[in-house]
């Protein structure tokens, strides 16, 4: 797995620090509440990130599903 690939743009988060990599976005939602990631939103962006890190998909597609996710969009 490729946890070190980068996103093209950091993610902002509020106040904390910008997601750069796909390790970044993983350590976020890990320290995120289990009932926030259990949303279909969180989850799509789970699947997203990890195929990603596989590079069974595109980091552009973890990127927008996280910015999805942190909107609270589905």
């Amino acid at each position: 797995m490729s946890w070190s690939l980068k996103f093209d743009e950091p993610i902002t988060v509020g106040k904390g620090k910008p997601l750069i990599t796909l390790r970044d976005a993983a350590n976020f939602i890990m320290a995120l509440p289990p009932r926030q990631t259990m949303k279909a939103h969180w989850l799509l962006a789970v699947q997203c990130l990890l195929a990603a890190a596989e590079k069974r998909g595109f980091v552009l597609m973890a990127q927008i599903a996280i910015v999805k996710a942190l909107n609270g969009e589905r």
